[in-house]
């Protein structure tokens, strides 16, 4: 597990706040709402609501954006940048209902 340092700003709520409004802020991100969680010991829902109290609100995560190439397959589902690498299926045969997989059944 990774240490989590934190910051003068995010020792408590109010330094927290006068940090965002210093820096012109009305939002904050995760990292900053995980930091504060942590040097805080409350749970996400209470400082999230001390902070919407103080008019800061939870910034959208944008997730990363992947561009397609023109000769990059559609069918990314097993392989490639959109599939997912925890996946390998129920490793049972529909055709035949035998396990393909040891271990399976």
């Amino acid at each position: 597990m990774e240490h989590i340092t934190v910051d003068a700003e995010h020792k408590n709520i109010e330094s927290f706040v006068q940090y965002c409004y210093d820096e012109e802020k009305t939002s904050y991100d995760h990292n900053d709402l995980t930091v504060l969680c942590y040097s805080l010991r409350k749970s996400q829902k209470v400082v999230r609501e001390e902070l919407l109290s103080y008019g800061l609100t939870l910034a959208q995560r944008v997730p990363p954006r992947i561009v397609r190439g023109f000769s990059t397959s559609s069918h990314d589902r097993w392989y490639g940048p959109g599939s997912t690498p925890t996946y390998g299926g129920c490793g049972i045969d529909s055709a035949t209902g035998r396990a393909t997989v040891r271990g399976n059944i």
